[in-house]
């Protein structure tokens, strides 16, 4: 039997194609190839326009080149004029191409088309046509001798006839290599698979989620009124942006506003977007008043006493410089990352209010990112508001992270589905470092994303990072936060440093389930800075793969 391109005729071609399919495939040996119902578009040139055509069949010969043939059905005419007809089973008279002229011309574009896609000498070609329905029994002029037709009585052997056409076009009798055979299947069979870049899904999914969260803003709406408010919401719920939001509309209304945060690199990432009011985090909050009133601010050099300084001296270092400074006081304080403020810092908050009792305090904070064991005070007061809907993640980045403290991800309806969460497991840190390039090469080289799109988040300190100490992946260096950007280079950061931050796509690495120190809320915290594509890479039987060492804790 031979190859037989497809393997079956297509439901909808004539009856008479579908018996000529039948006779080819039980007739012919092994080591031919036919390949049936072939359109063809040959682009325009100076002398013509888009030529487009059809053939029903193209059988390739081991040896003696292909043959192009077309089938006619039912009865067939050819008048005085050079006007053929063919009249179907119904006594349908239909006007029909010369199949002589149809056969050949095909034959030639194909040809035109196979050269520089085959190598090597080009492959011998002939024409034929085929009567499925009748019988001749002679020439049918000069143009259709008899040995390049083959009618009903000659399907019973395709084989031998088409030997006897490709003998009247002298075909030469030379094995076809294998390669050439597979280029010529190649060509006029092609089998591919078109799949969308992720660059053009994850832009159209990053226009739904620019969307959503546009539309979570209403939410400021329902607490105008109320001058102390707690928003509470998962990761990508919109908290920073309704937080950023509040400030504006405070601004607009004629009121001093400070915007504080936990994290550093978040707040000189939101200063960015500032207008009318300063964004720092709450330490630099501390240095800063400190230094204004002339009490100093040291940071102690051993490495055992800095925890305890950020902790509770340069707090209490704010509240005195709040007494020596009365007037440094304002009208709103919004706090982000709210569930990382220390129980004892909150009365230092509160002393920053121009009135205790007509001044707004906003707290943003989502208690499953607490990773520093903060704590509110119960002298807040505030109103609580709830954020259900996570706006900023795809459906498959919600339902990973949420699935993480075993809850359930709560997405609008219309929200973007998003790429399955790639996860993969490697067995020691050069492999991991290896997991991550080739991440990289396949987004960059083969997706055809920018590198300024991706983010790398350790769950180490960058010191213990096998990954950051490779320096440079492929051709990808890697870059810290506030480092200068260099062509091709790709962010790197452990989770706690970005925290509050987002990329399109994250890949988190350096991940061990199996330590002591791992903490889900913290790979949470990680997997929910991806907005669009998320990698987690994890190892599979380190007994401590580490966990972030104490310098990586003070965010300040």
């Amino acid at each position: 039997m031979p190859r037989m391109l497809p393997s079956r005729p297509d439901p909808d071609s004539p009856d008479s194609e579908k018996r000529v399919f039948k006779a080819l495939q039980q007739g012919l040996p092994d080591d031919w190839i036919c390949i049936h119902s072939r359109r063809f578009v040959l682009p325009a040139t100076t002398n013509r326009s888009v030529k487009e055509g059809e053939i029903d069949f193209i059988v390739l010969h081991p040896s003696r080149g292909y043959i192009c043939l077309e089938v006619k059905g039912g009865r067939v005419e050819r008048d005085e004029n050079d006007a053929w007809y063919s009249t179907d089973r119904h006594g349908e008279r239909h006007a029909i191409k010369d199949p002589g002229r149809q056969a050949q011309n095909a034959c030639r574009s194909i040809s035109n088309y196979l050269r520089g896609r085959i190598q090597g000498p080009p492959l011998h070609y002939s024409w034929g046509v085929i009567f499925s329905d009748i019988t001749v029994e002679g020439n049918l002029g000069p143009a259709l001798p008899r040995e390049i037709i083959a009618d009903r009585n000659d399907l019973g052997d395709p084989a031998r006839q088409l030997e006897t056409l490709l003998d009247s076009y002298d075909a030469p009798l030379e094995e076809i290599p294998g390669n050439v055979k597979d280029a010529f299947v190649s060509a006029l069979a092609p089998t591919f698979s078109l799949v969308p870049l992720l660059r053009d899904r994850i832009d159209e999914e990053a226009a739904e989620i620019v969307r959503l969260t546009k539309e979570q803003k209403h939410a400021l709406d329902y607490c105008q009124e109320n001058l102390r408010v707690g928003v509470e919401g998962g990761a990508g719920t919109g908290k920073t942006i309704l937080a950023m939001e509040k400030a504006r509309r405070l601004v607009a209304d004629g009121k001093s506003v400070r915007f504080l945060c936990f994290n550093k690199p978040l707040a000189d990432s939101l200063n960015e977007e500032a207008e009318g009011f300063i964004s720092t985090n709450f330490h630099e909050l501390c240095r800063e008043m400190a230094l204004e009133t002339e009490l100093g601010f040291n940071v102690p050099g051993e490495q055992e006493e800095v925890q305890q300084f950020w902790s509770d001296e340069a707090p209490e270092l704010l509240m005195k410089a709040l007494e020596l400074a009365p007037k440094k006081r304002y009208d709103a304080v919004i706090i982000d990352e709210g569930q990382d403020f220390k129980e004892h810092w909150w009365a230092a908050i509160l002393g920053l209010l121009a009135d205790r009792d007509s001044s707004h305090l906003y707290v943003f904070h989502d208690p499953n990112q607490d990773i520093y064991n903060g704590e509110f005070s119960s002298d807040l007061e505030l109103t609580p508001v709830k954020l259900s809907y996570n706006c900023r993640n795809t459906v498959r980045i919600a339902e990973y992270c949420s699935g993480l403290l075993e809850q359930n991800a709560v997405t609008r309806e219309d929200a973007p589905e998003g790429v399955p969460v790639k996860e993969e497991k490697v067995a020691d840190g050069k492999l991991m470092a290896e997991a991550v390039r080739k991440l990289l090469h396949r987004y960059v080289n083969e997706e055809g994303i920018s590198p300024e799109r991706i983010v790398i988040l350790t769950g180490m300190s960058l010191k213990r990072s096998p990954v950051y100490q490779a320096g440079k992946l492929g051709n990808h260096e890697l870059v810290r936060l506030g480092s200068k950007k260099k062509p091709n280079s790709v962010l790197i950061e452990t989770l706690h440093r970005f925290k509050g931050l987002e990329s399109d796509i994250a890949i988190v690495c350096d991940i061990d389930r199996s330590s002591e120190r791992f903490n889900p809320k913290k790979l949470y915290v990680a997997a929910s800075r991806a907005k669009l594509v998320l990698a987690v890479i994890e190892y599979e039987l380190a007994e401590d793969a580490g966990a972030p060492s104490q310098d990586e804790t003070a965010a300040a």
